[in-house]
């Protein structure tokens, strides 16, 4: 369920959910175009184009389509990425550092873990408490909780599709990771993160489907549970 909090100030909205998935399985899903085109939008409206440089300076464009085919593009450009843990835009520009003509708003998404998996936040900070109250009234809380909801929706069915492991801890690294990386390790038949702290990195850098991301995300896992890459 979405909590809402007493906000900060008057020109702040912000939403919370608890998602039963971990953080950095959240922070793909508003990163890869093909997850976050799958909750975005509250249905029945569908999100028709994602485009994504996730880079601090780089742009972003979503576009929403609603039930009679209007599409209605969405600009920005990211100010802060962490990967799995914030990621910070803006629609005052449109790309490149070019100004948008109204800007109203950044988004600040925080991606906490928690026994739980994440606790996950989004506080949006506007231009104006008159762009703030207008954005409440377009339906702010309904619409951010719709798509917190189709979001934890998606990535908690994810994380029990997660093919089965005979170490239990091993499911937590593969749901955050791309399908050719959970492929290249099940197929070595890793099936503990124990068993995975068996390679050195150079082998596991060579398995096909495993890049640098996937390698960073590996090691993090494994430090997380007090295991390395030999």
């Amino acid at each position: 369920m979405n909590r809402i909090q007493k906000e900060k100030d008057d020109r702040t909205l912000s939403i919370q959910r608890v998602i039963h998935a971990p953080p950095g399985l959240v922070y793909r899903a508003w990163t890869e175009p093909e997850l976050l085109k799958q909750w975005f939008t509250p249905r029945p409206w569908t999100t028709s184009e994602v485009v994504l440089d996730v880079r601090p300076g780089g742009s972003n464009r979503i576009v929403m389509r609603n039930p009679e085919g209007e599409e209605f593009p969405n600009t920005g450009v990211y100010l802060l990425i962490d990967p799995g843990k914030r990621v910070v835009f803006t629609d005052a520009y449109t790309s490149a550092w070019q100004p948008s003509e109204k800007p109203m708003m950044t988004v600040d998404i925080r991606f906490i873990p928690i026994p739980e998996g994440t606790l996950y936040t989004a506080e949006v900070s506007h231009w104006s408490s008159a762009d703030r109250e207008a954005h409440e009234q377009m339906g702010f809380y309904e619409g951010w909780g719709i798509c917190a909801a189709q979001l934890a929706e998606l990535l908690e069915g994810m994380c029990q599709s997660v093919p089965a492991a005979t170490g239990g801890d091993i499911s937590l690294l593969l749901s955050q990771l791309a399908s050719p990386a959970q492929r290249a390790i099940l197929q070595q038949g890793v099936r503990s993160l124990a068993d995975l702290a068996e390679y050195n990195e150079m082998e596991v850098a060579s398995w096909h489907g495993i890049g640098q991301s996937a390698l960073a995300v590996i090691r993090e896992v494994l430090a997380m549970n007090g295991l390395s890459l030999k």
